[in-house]
């Protein structure tokens, strides 16, 4: 009986997994106009774009969601982007001088903030083709990882050869922009020198704009702010606790690290420091960990 329900367990896990993805790389060609493109598997995520009738897609994978809403589609299609549909990075991990990643792993964006969905990732060096810049964002091609998705029924399963999704004369998408609220104005600190009481690291000395591109790990320790200038990097910074001066802009690509959560705490936090030719004189950390202290 134990040997049957190991196997009857087994079989159930397999099972399950098949319901959530299906056969990859696939050519599908839409039947609809006004298809949405999602950044997400469901109705409430964020639209990026739109696909007309009639066009041809390549689609990665199946995926049903374990639950959706009444009246949400029950299969989803996660497709592979075109490369004349704009995503998002973050500007200060772009080089300035020849536009390649200048971090271990940065996320491609839906949308110009951290409140968008993650639609893919580039590792270091990858070059990206910029459109423009808004703010602390820059809004780039998709490269060939971004993915999206759209209603399963809205396609229709094409025995014809993948597209070439960066060739010329394919239709450009109805792009959607959208543009979230700015933090309320408050007035510019500025730029404080490096606190004598920071903790030694045994990195190389401070990155110049010169030299951005080489990778520096560094420790620092101090209180988790709200940044005080909306022409800021980023959203948090690290503060000085005697000195109550900035130490380093903070930011972070992982899932799992939620900045606001440390608001007003005192921690120690560990990542790749790099400085960006537009905010030279604090440097922008990349937060890899976080620890509160007392």
């Amino acid at each position: 009986m134990k040997t049957n329900r190991r196997w009857a367990g087994t079989i159930a896990v397999v099972a399950g997994l098949a319901v959530l993805t299906g056969r990859a790389e696939e050519a599908a060609v839409v039947k609809k106009n006004r298809v949405n493109v999602r950044a997400q598997a469901s109705q409430s995520s964020e639209v990026i774009t739109q696909l007309k009738k009639g066009e041809t897609v390549t689609v990665l994978e199946e995926v049903t969601p374990k639950k959706h809403a009444r009246g949400e589609p029950a299969k989803w299609a996660k497709i592979q982007l075109a490369s004349n549909t704009p995503v998002w990075v973050y500007a200060p991990y772009i080089e300035t001088t020849n536009h390649t990643v200048n971090i271990r792993r940065l996320n491609l964006r839906a949308g110009p903030g951290e409140n968008f969905s993650v639609i893919g990732r580039l590792e270091r060096g990858a070059e990206v083709k910029e459109i423009r810049t808004e703010a602390n964002w820059m809004e780039i091609e998709a490269p060939t990882n971004a993915y999206a998705f759209v209603a399963a029924e809205m396609l229709e399963k094409s025995a014809a050869a993948l597209p070439d999704l960066a060739a010329p004369g394919r239709p450009t998408p109805n792009v959607e922009n959208i543009k979230p609220e700015p933090p309320p104005a408050v007035a510019l600190e500025p730029a404080p020198a490096r606190p004598t009481t920071e903790p030694v690291t045994t990195s190389p000395p401070a990155a110049t704009p010169d030299t951005i591109s080489s990778k520096r790990i560094v420790s620092r320790e101090g209180t988790v702010v709200v940044s005080r200038s909306i022409q800021a990097p980023t959203s948090y910074a690290l503060e000085n606790r005697e000195s109550r001066k900035t130490v380093n802009y903070l930011h972070s690509e992982s899932e799992d690290i939620d900045l606001k959560k440390f608001a007003g705490r005192k921690v120690i936090v560990t990542g790749e420091e790099l400085i960006d030719q537009r905010w030279t004189n604090t440097p922008i950390i990349e937060v890899e960990s976080i620890q509160v202290v007392p």
